[in-house]
């Protein structure tokens, strides 16, 4: 019933949604959110939004721990820009990147942080916590 009120409202212009669909949007996408010790993780930054957006770095996103350490995939020296509707495709091996050892088990942030060219002031951040356990 509360759907159909909504439906009932909007149809009947007593309410309106209003959606800017020129602000940027990217999600980060993983098969699951729970992996065994050692199991690739395959990640894919997405572009769903109308613009094209540009991230800092290759891969376009980072990971760190619960500790708030960056431990993978600090990105190059290098910008990527991703069109509408474009990913960006990445395998993660569950190692850390400075010490070239298996991460431990725990929660991980997979965040990336980006602009778009008609929001260069702004930057905005997506985030995604998988879990790494036995």
């Amino acid at each position: 019933e509360f759907l159909s009120g909504i439906k009932y409202l909007i149809d009947n212009n007593i309410i309106s949604i209003k959606s800017d669909t020129t602000i940027p949007s990217v999600v980060i996408i993983t098969e699951k959110t729970k992996y065994r010790v050692g199991e690739e993780i395959s990640i894919t930054v997405k572009n769903v939004g109308t613009e094209s957006i540009t991230f800092g770095g290759y891969p376009p996103f980072g990971i760190r721990n619960s500790q708030n350490k960056v431990i993978c995939c600090s990105g190059y020296d290098l910008l990527l820009t991703l069109f509408p509707n474009k990913q960006s495709n990445y395998i993660w091996d569950q190692m850390n990147f400075s010490s070239s050892n298996q991460v431990e088990k725990g929660k991980y942030e997979i965040f990336t942080t980006f602009a778009s060219k008609n929001y260069l002031d702004n930057t905005y951040k997506v985030t995604k916590w998988i879990e790494i356990s036995d």
